[in-house]
């Protein structure tokens, strides 16, 4: 008997699901850019995986029908509309808190909550919409049955450029969560995160305390004393949760670009007249550049994931490649020794790197 179709609730309709698809590819906040990347997107990465999709969007006006929505098996609309001419999003925050205090959280710095426009504490960057669309998705997940119906989960930003296939599942070892091994900012990307069935509770909960026990969040977040990122925020979560030991890296093949009349709420990159887009992270682009010089087909993956990538040149050439793309970031100070150690992050992939995130 086929699972039954997400429920009527509030901002959520589907599509009748299939009990073939064993992977759900997310797609979180919009689905700008849509014009430029979805190609490579469905070609790369739903077709290659045979994965379904999942939209956990904003209404607001830029959300318009685009192909993402035409291979969309969920979609999940996030009521941003009632935000318009706020400047935040917190009342959208104080509704999903129910009364309690989330705001005890804003003594907290920095960007990880970032946005809010708050009289006392105004903290740079947008991590506050991030924090509203991720508790979304996990209460639209739950309410939608999906968690038990699907053996991977991968949740992406539609703005992210597939351009070679993504590596066979296979390879992927379901005891772990797996992230690119990059852009960590002393914690882990959220850009792509390839999660098994086991975890994806946990990993979803990354929100669960700031609504639920925000006084006791904060406790714990300001007994570290250190500033806190997106990235950290994720890691300090997994650190708590147990699943530190469960993180493993793949090689950053992707990267995030805006068209070229595309809005953005960060970084407005650089202009590429070549693809005819932005590239919003240089290191990205140029770890992917890297990449599709050594993967060449899909079978190449294997030598580049897991213990294999001791044993086979590919791994060693795209560290090289990486490494020498990044040279200038580094300070000319001892620089030949800085970048020995730079090649030897990239192919080790240490769970923790501390400055070494940096390029210092």
């Amino acid at each position: 008997m086929p699972p039954a179709p997400c429920p009527p609730a509030p901002g959520c309709s589907s599509r009748e699901p299939r009990m073939t698809n064993r992977v759900l590819v997310v797609v979180l906040a919009e689905t700008r850019a849509h014009e430029v990347t979805f190609g490579a997107f469905k070609q790369n990465l739903l077709d290659r995986l045979g994965a379904d999709l999942a939209l956990c969007v904003g209404d607001g006006p830029r959300e318009t029908h685009n192909p993402f929505y035409e291979h969309a098996r969920y979609v999940w609309k996030f009521p941003e509309s009632r935000m318009d001419g706020a400047g935040d999003w917190s009342a959208a925050l104080d509704e999903m808190a129910a009364g309690r205090n989330w705001r005890c959280l804003l003594e907290v710095p920095d960007g990880w909550i970032g946005g809010i426009k708050d009289p006392a504490y105004r903290w740079p960057g947008t991590g506050h919409f991030l924090i509203a669309f991720r508790e979304f998705l996990r209460r639209q997940m739950e309410t939608a049955g999906v968690l038990d119906r699907y053996d991977w989960f991968l949740i992406t930003r539609s703005d992210m450029m597939y351009p070679i296939p993504h590596p066979d599942l296979d390879l992927f070892s379901p005891e772990y969560v797996w992230v690119p091994d990059g852009e960590r900012w002393g914690g882990f990307t959220d850009r792509h995160m390839l999660i098994p069935a086991r975890f994806i509770r946990q990993v979803l909960d990354l929100t669960r305390d700031i609504f639920e026990r925000p006084e006791d969040l904060a406790r714990r977040l300001k007994a570290r004393n250190r500033t806190w990122s997106t990235e950290g925020f994720l890691k300090f979560h997994f650190a708590e949760t147990g699943l530190l030991k469960h993180v493993r890296f793949s090689p950053y093949f992707m990267y995030l670009v805006r068209a070229p009349d595309g809005h953005t709420r960060w970084s407005e990159g650089d202009y590429n007249a070549q693809l005819r887009v932005f590239i919003k992270y240089r290191r990205e682009y140029t770890s992917s550049i890297a990449l599709q010089a050594v993967v060449a087909e899909p079978a190449d993956w294997r030598h580049l994931i897991g213990w294999r990538r001791f044993f086979n040149w590919r791994m060693y050439a795209y560290c090289l490649m990486r490494t020498g793309a990044e040279r200038y970031e580094i300070p000319a100070r001892l620089r030949f020794l800085r970048m020995v150690r730079r090649f030897f992050v990239l192919l080790l992939q240490p769970v923790d790197t501390g400055a070494v995130d940096r390029v210092r």
